[in-house]
């Protein structure tokens, strides 16, 4: 079995070193976690294609020690990375914070080609042990509905994070204990 490992896959226009990113990777790095935020290409002009790619690049072959991380479209990114991951492997945790799974009404349309093909949801929630969806009340980006759309079509828990907005270091949100809870949770299995 390998040691525990979190790949963490961004959303449109962050990076690594964005918003609670730093703070997850410190936190759970000295609780002997690796960490991987990964850094997609072109997040200003994201290639559905290259961000699935490196999200499969850097997640690998999942296994019961693994937990992925998405947030924002980097949660459908994650979905569609997984739903093209060949083989017969288990994920341990699949984390996703302020996700949606359809395009929004009145949402960037650098974003509609990442729903052009739709992963089968129902036996990803079958390969994953741990699932959790984490949305605010007050997400300006993302309507609750649409994270807790995604949530159910994925059998996932939920948990509202009151007053966060998108997740965003704008919003204040440079740290997410929510998040490392799912994931210590996960990994424990």
């Amino acid at each position: 079995m390998s040691n525990p490992r979190v790949v963490v896959i961004h959303g449109f226009t962050a990076s690594p070193s964005a918003h609670w990113f730093p703070w997850l990777k410190q936190t759970l790095g000295a609780e002997g976690v690796e960490v991987d935020v990964v850094e997609l290409p072109s997040p200003s002009e994201p290639v559905p294609a290259e961000w699935i790619a490196a999200a499969r690049g850097a997640i690998g072959t999942p296994d019961e020690k693994t937990v992925v991380v998405g947030h924002s479209i980097g949660c459908f990114t994650v979905v569609r990375a997984l739903d093209e991951t060949p083989g017969d492997w288990r994920l341990g945790g699949l984390v996703l914070v302020g996700g949606f799974g359809a395009p929004l009404e009145g949402g960037n349309p650098l974003l509609v080609p990442f729903f052009d093909a739709q992963p089968d949801l129902g036996a990803l929630a079958r390969r994953t042990a741990h699932r959790t969806m984490i949305y605010s009340d007050s997400d300006e980006v993302i309507p609750a509905a649409a994270s807790l759309e995604l949530a159910a079509a994925l059998d996932a828990e939920t948990v509202e994070v009151p007053g966060a907005g998108h997740f965003t270091a704008a919003a204040g949100i440079t740290e997410l204990p929510v998040a490392a809870e799912a994931i210590r949770a996960a990994l424990r299995g």
